[in-house]
């Protein structure tokens, strides 16, 4: 077994507080989204990461879409050219964070 198949107290602690990091961050944008969406102000996700504690950055462009765009791999529309978000269809939003106890990847 490779000697990284094992994490120390230490990394598993950094883990676990990058997991509750990103989850309360989804559940404050999921409530803004919630509050929002007829606005048409759905891009706020990285905002409100950057308002997290030792949050570092994206680890790459998030993909939010919804219905059968939520399909399509690496989907990035043009601005202007969005579906907008609605509670009739399903939302993906696949996303990765890097803090600086560890990196995250939703969807």
């Amino acid at each position: 077994m490779s000697p990284n198949t094992f994490k120390s107290v230490v990394e598993i602690e950094g883990m676990r507080q990058a997991h509750l990091r990103d989850g309360a961050t989804l559940v404050k944008y999921f409530g803004w989204l919630e509050k929002e969406m007829e606005a048409g102000q759905e891009d706020q996700w990285d905002e409100i990461h950057q308002q997290v504690k030792d949050y570092v950055s994206l680890r790459f462009d998030t993909i939010s879409s919804i219905g059968a765009n939520g399909s399509i791999l690496q989907y990035s529309p043009n601005r202007g050219e969005c579906a907008k978000i609605s509670t009739a269809v399903i939302y993906l939003n696949d996303s990765g964070a890097q803090y600086l106890n560890g990196t995250m990847d939703i969807n």
